[in-house]
C-alpha cells in the first residue's frame, strides 16, 4: 500500500455537508464546504467535487485561491456553475456563480492522481446531472484493490440523495442506483463508503439496509 494511505472524515453540520481528505505524503480534498484550513493547504495536493450543490462546494474558491491547486467537479454539473438555483446557493439564502474548474472529470473516467493512487469516477445522475461517485484504489503488488467509495449524495447509510432539486430526476435515480448496485457486487464487501451526508456505511450495509438498494435488487 503507499505509504501512510487513509482517509479522514470531516463531518457535516450546519454550515456544511461532509467533506474528506484522502491522506498520503499529499492530502487530497473530497466537497470542498470546510473553511479553509492551512495545515490541510500546506500538502495539498488536489480537489475533487462529487457534484456542485452550494453545500458541498462553497468554499472551493477560497481552497483554489489559498491552496494554488487543481479543481476538478463532474463534466455534467457544468450548467450549475452560473445557476444559483441549481447549485443551490439561492436555497441557501447565498446566490452565487463560481468560475470554471481547472478540469472536469466523465463516466468511468480513471486518473492516477500520484504514483499507484488511483481515482475512478461514476456518473450517478439524478439527484442532480452531474451527481457522481468516486473509487479511490491503490496498487499494490501490480494489483489494483478498492480503498473507499465516495458515495456523494446518491447513496445514504439508509436512503438516498433527493430529487425534488433544479437537475433532479427520481427516473434518472432509479437508473443510477441500478447501475451502483452492480459497481457495489464488484467491490469487497467491508469496503467503506462515505457519503455526502450522515454516517458512513459498508457495502455489505447498502445490502443489508438500505430500502432503496434492496428494492432495485
Amino acid at each position: 500500500m503507499l505509504n501512510n494511505l487513509k482517509y479522514k472524515v470531516i463531518p457535516e453540520n450546519w454550515q456544511h455537508a461532509n467533506s474528506y481528505l484522502i491522506q498520503t505524503d499529499k492530502n487530497y480534498l473530497i466537497d470542498p464546504s470546510i473553511d479553509f484550513d492551512d495545515s490541510i493547504a500546506r500538502d495539498l495536493n488536489g480537489i475533487f467535487a462529487t457534484h456542485f450543490h452550494f453545500d458541498h462546494i462553497n468554499q472551493v474558491d477560497e481552497w483554489r485561491a489559498g491552496s494554488r491547486v487543481k479543481f476538478a467537479m463532474p463534466q455534467k454539473d457544468q450548467p450549475l456553475l452560473t445557476d444559483p438555483l441549481a447549485n443551490c446557493s439561492a436555497m441557501f439564502g447565498q446566490p452565487r456563480t463560481f468560475s470554471d474548474p481547472d478540469f472536469y472529470y466523465d463516466d468511468e473516467q480513471i486518473i492516477e492522481i500520484e504514483k499507484d493512487l488511483f481515482f475512478k469516477f461514476y456518473l450517478l445522475p439524478g439527484h442532480c446531472p452531474g451527481c457522481s461517485a468516486i473509487l479511490v484504489s491503490y496498487r499494490e503488488d501490480s494489483i489494483i484493490k478498492p480503498f473507499v467509495l465516495f458515495s456523494g449524495d446518491v447513496l445514504f447509510a439508509d436512503s438516498i440523495g433527493r430529487t425534488d432539486l433544479k437537475g433532479g430526476s427520481m427516473n434518472q435515480m432509479q437508473e443510477s442506483l441500478k447501475k451502483l448496485i452492480e459497481i457495489l457486487h464488484q467491490l469487497p464487501d467491508d469496503l467503506p463508503v462515505l457519503p455526502g451526508h450522515g454516517p458512513a456505511f459498508r457495502v455489505s450495509d447498502a445490502f443489508e439496509r438500505n430500502p432503496y438498494i434492496q428494492y432495485f435488487m
